[in-house]
């Protein structure tokens, strides 16, 4: 696992940052409303881009700010919650963290299904891929410049998510960066820079 989040510190900031973000408000709401064993939420927050490491930046920041994709790029923005599961799955004791991922994307009544799932993880995993869903909503508009308050106001009009979760976030503030992500030709770099 450790060696999961090293590859994306090294291979995209974007992802880090972001990574880092949806970490932050799902340990948020994991210490304000009752979850099943928070450890397992915790850890597919910080791993539920994975799959986007195999995307090239300018895809992922698009696709992650509902951008316009081409139709080819759309489905590789998609396809990552799979792509991490699957690398995640085969990790003992992480099985239940590589449903969340994979369910990240799942509507509410796709989760409704998980709940009769033949698979035990994959029944454990439906509060999780809830509460992961919200919170990739919630920071796709924090990160298109959308104040956090206005953001959970957003998803509360929506009537798509749990009040008790989103009240949970009415206190939420995030952290700002420490750091600016900056695109350089490499002749731009200079020591100090990375």
């Amino acid at each position: 696992v450790t060696a999961l989040w090293e590859l994306v510190l090294l291979t995209s900031p974007v992802l880090a940052l972001r990574s880092r973000a949806i970490r932050e408000i799902v340990c948020w709401i994991a210490t304000r409303v009752p979850t099943r064993d928070p450890w397992q939420c915790e850890l597919a927050a910080t791993l539920c881009l994975v799959g986007c490491i195999a995307l090239p930046d300018e895809v992922f920041e698009r696709g992650y700010a509902g951008q316009d994709l081409s139709p080819d790029e759309a489905q590789m923005f998609r396809a990552h919650p799979e792509r991490a599961a699957r690398l995640l799955s085969s990790i003992p004791r992480l099985e239940v963290v590589a449903e969340i991922i994979r369910n990240q994307q799942s509507s509410e009544k796709d989760l409704a299904a998980m709940t009769t799932s033949e698979f035990q993880a994959v029944r454990y995993a439906k509060q999780g891929a809830y509460i992961l869903h919200l919170v990739l909503e919630l920071d796709r508009r924090i990160h298109r410049g959308v104040g956090c308050r206005s953001a959970v106001a957003q998803l509360r009009s929506s009537g798509r998510f749990d009040g008790a979760i989103l009240d949970a976030l009415d206190s939420y503030s995030p952290t700002p960066a420490n750091f600016e992500v900056l695109h350089l030709p490499i002749g731009q770099i200079r020591a100090g820079t990375v």
